[in-house]
């Protein structure tokens, strides 16, 4: 019968509280960025604050695909079902640095719904 497989079921996803997509870099930008230089990905809300989730990668990565979801919460308090929109920034950060300094290439998308997929993040600008 079709029930069998209700006994094991699939990890359950939240319900559409992802957001899927792909972080790349500026054409311009390439010849800047080193294959082991860190990648930050925030998702922040609108508000600002702490992010409610961050992955961290390698350049040589790029173009970098990513999944956010609730299980990258820093606080399990403050996750990205919470919120309907978010900001997403995106940093190569040279100086290693999560914070970010002067020289790291950033670049970020704003309002982004929760539940969004294929998310384009460019990142195109040199931080000051």
């Amino acid at each position: 019968g079709g029930l069998d497989n209700l006994s094991n079921p699939p990890p359950a996803a939240p319900s559409g509280k992802t957001i899927t997509g792909m972080v790349d870099l500026a054409p311009a930008l390439k010849s800047k960025v080193k294959p082991d230089d860190v990648v930050f990905l925030f998702a922040r809300p609108g508000a600002g604050g702490a992010p409610v989730a961050a992955i961290r990668a390698t350049a040589n990565k790029f173009p970098l695909e990513f999944e956010l979801n609730d299980a990258m919460a820093m606080n399990p308090d403050n996750t990205l079902s919470n919120y309907t929109e978010i900001n997403i920034m995106a940093r190569v950060a040279k100086s290693g640095d999560v914070k970010g300094a002067p020289g790291d290439l950033e670049g970020g998308v704003a309002k982004v719904k929760v539940g969004a997929t294929g998310v384009k993040v460019m990142i195109d600008r040199v931080r000051e």
